[in-house]
């Protein structure tokens, strides 16, 4: 009986000494896989041997030859392949003790080793300034901009893209405190709330209603990323990342069948920010992409 204390790489060299036995019952080891190969017709021409065998069932050249002790060797190989795999899946799947579960298993199969992805920039080791700037008012849902602010911030800190944030309610008390708040160039903004670096997300699109009218786009959130420098020399060197003018568009949208299980604008708007800080957030640290995951 099969329990916990069997160790994956005891598993594995039962399943190894498996093949070699059905190996070593065509006459050899691993060496012996080629000639078997090679004395198949099927191997020399599968589409010729099997024009031949489709119009002349018994008795031809090409029906002799699939009877040669080379053609057996051949199909007796692929059994055993389905015979191992069969063996070590019957061995995992049925015993609730094995150590292999089964995310194990896919893991394994090369499930959950995506692509690994560098960070686009490195982040100052000093505050950072989070600003969102909706000069068009595209968001109508304050507290959209809001959980924005505060999913990313939770996202740079959890991975360790960033030592310090400076806090919401400190560019709120900006805000209010300072009549020529609304005139300030970005990087002003960040010097006055003591900020080294901002990362400026500019609106783009924003649409969050509970009333489906696109079921592929029924709701979508799209800024634009920046990083801008409060301590440069010149206005050239402003702009630390990225190269284009434009910034690193990031966008997420939510399905129609989405929305209407969210239900509520808010519910909806809280699941936009999420996704979106979370997408923003890998510009700035090293990540593995998911199974179905694109690279951004």
């Amino acid at each position: 009986m099969i329990t916990r204390s069997i160790s994956k790489s005891v598993f594995e060299k039962v399943v190894y000494l498996m093949y070699r036995r059905h190996l070593a019952g065509l006459g050899g080891s691993h060496a012996g896989w080629k000639p078997a190969l090679q004395a198949c017709p099927a191997s020399r021409g599968r589409q010729a041997a099997r024009m031949s065998a489709q119009a002349k069932a018994c008795g031809s050249p090409g029906a002799k030859a699939c009877s040669s002790p080379g053609a057996n060797a051949c199909r007796s190989l692929r059994r055993s392949s389905s015979v191992v795999l069969l063996l070590a899946l019957g061995l995992l799947l049925p015993v609730p003790g094995c150590t292999y579960s089964g995310g194990e298993l896919l893991f394994m199969l090369g499930f959950g080793k995506g692509k690994k992805i560098e960070a686009q920039f490195n982040l100052s080791d000093q505050s950072i300034l989070i600003l969102i700037d909706d000069d068009h008012g595209l968001v109508d849902w304050p507290i959209a901009k809001r959980r924005l602010s505060e999913a990313l911030t939770q996202e740079l800190l959890k991975h360790k893209a960033a030592v310090k944030i400076i806090p919401e309610v400190t560019l709120q008390g900006l805000r209010q405190s300072q009549e020529d708040f609304e005139t300030l160039a970005c990087d002003a903004v960040g010097r006055r709330a003591g900020a080294e670096q901002v990362i400026w997300l500019k609106v783009e699109e924003f649409f969050a209603c509970e009333d489906v009218r696109d079921l592929r786009n029924a709701a979508v959130f799209t800024v634009a990323v920046k990083v801008i420098s409060t301590t440069a020399k010149k206005r050239t060197e402003v702009r630390l990342w990225p190269d284009t003018r434009e910034g690193r568009f990031a966008t997420v949208n939510i399905s129609g069948a989405e929305v209407s299980e969210l239900k509520t604008r808010d519910a909806i708007c809280k699941t936009l920010a999420d996704r979106l800080a979370e997408k923003i957030a890998k510009f700035f640290y090293e990540h593995r992409l998911g199974d179905f995951e694109k690279e951004q």
